[in-house]
């Protein structure tokens, strides 16, 4: 029996929170002499949270300076906060800012980013939902609640805030691809798909999104297919190397062993460090009866990780089968000295049949399944 490691993974989604893409919203209850304010918000995108900062106005108002009408003032009071980290002192402002105008939308959407920072996903979770009474198809909200809920582990109403998110805004592949991944995470791997493929028709050229798509019809049997989402991946990222190793997989389970080891030496060039690489090239080539370059491939996996035992008894499969009968035993010894346990997979495995009168091998495995 030869053993073989298939190590498939897919991607983690963006759990990055959206900021705010449009101008300032006030509210529909703004006061007559505020309603012709435009303070703007630029979006801050690509950051990393929480160390994030907004672009503010040039208004640089202290608390004691606020008049407590102004809740545009309290608002930009809040956002100075916030860039300065000062997420429990951003939350206070805007809490004075919906104490004037219940109905500013954007001031529950910042309130919930700052809850988020703080880890308080509950209350997050509700300012959104808040915002979303305000602006029922604001898709940043919808987003930034999914990854609340996400956080909390609710992981359907997650999927249901990603979908209403990519509804709102139909250039958002992210809400699509996130929900994929929490579908796959379920193991709902044709909704999962049905996700990539929204998310890809609005960003084709995404690496990731392919590459999951990728795992998920492997999951699902669908070899060929997967394969054609690896090509995919690997147009827009030819070094991705978890491509070019699930790819080589697939084609061995297709029983397309050539051109899984092509694949496998396009990895290798990229990472000649990967011992489950070397491994599994070593069990395609010996799968096409190529068993000294199969050893090759073999030791190169010990090489790098010396105490896989599976690796040490593949070599001893190899080797009987070149009729290296002292080097075999050498091998499977070591497999068993590294994990007893190949003693019960060595006894009624019959590659080793020639090996079963074998005064060693009884020594080695028989007598001490025997004891």
């Amino acid at each position: 029996m030869i053993h073989q490691s298939v190590s498939v993974e897919h991607l983690l989604g963006d759990m990055l929170k959206k900021f705010l893409l449009m101008p300032l919203s006030v509210g529909l209850l703004a006061l007559p002499q505020l309603q012709q304010s435009t303070v703007a918000v630029e979006a801050v995108t690509n950051c990393e949270l929480p160390a994030c900062t907004q672009v503010l106005g040039s208004k640089q108002s202290k608390e004691n300076e606020i008049p407590e009408t102004d809740f545009i003032a309290w608002f930009e009071q809040g956002l100075e906060y916030g860039a300065q980290g000062r997420y429990e002192d951003e939350i206070a402002s805007y809490d004075k800012a919906l104490a004037i105008n219940p109905e500013f939308h954007d001031a529950w959407f910042y309130r919930g980013l700052a809850l988020g920072f703080l880890n308080r996903y509950e209350d997050e979770v509700i300012s959104y939902d808040r915002a979303i009474t305000l602006q029922p198809n604001n898709g940043d909200t919808w987003f930034n609640r999914a990854v609340a809920l996400e956080n909390l582990g609710q992981i359907d109403a997650a999927i249901t805030s990603y979908e209403a998110a990519g509804e709102a805004n139909p250039e958002d592949a992210e809400a699509w691809y996130n929900r994929g991944i929490l579908l796959g995470g379920l193991g709902r791997f044709e909704e999962e798909i049905a996700s990539y493929d929204k998310s890809l028709s609005i960003d084709p050229t995404s690496t990731d999104t392919w590459y999951n798509r990728g795992v998920s019809l492997g999951d699902l049997g669908r070899l060929e297919e997967e394969i054609e989402s690896y090509d995919k991946a690997l147009e827009q990222d030819p070094e991705n190397q978890d491509a070019w190793y699930n790819r080589g997989v697939a084609f061995g389970l297709l029983g397309e062993f050539e051109k899984e080891i092509e694949s496998y030496d396009i990895l290798l060039a990229l990472n000649p460090e990967d011992a489950d690489t070397w491994y599994n090239r070593g069990i395609s080539l010996s799968d096409l009866g190529q068993e000294s370059e199969a050893i090759v491939s073999y030791r190169e996996a010990i090489r790098l990780d010396p105490q896989r035992d599976i690796v040490f008894y593949n070599i001893a499969v190899s080797q009987v089968r070149l009729g290296e009968i002292d080097a075999a035993l050498d091998s499977l010894e070591k497999a068993i000295e590294l994990n007893p346990a190949n003693r019960s997979f060595a006894e009624t495995d019959v590659e080793f049949t020639e090996l079963f009168d074998h005064p060693r091998f009884q020594e080695l495995v028989l007598q001490e399944v025997l004891s």
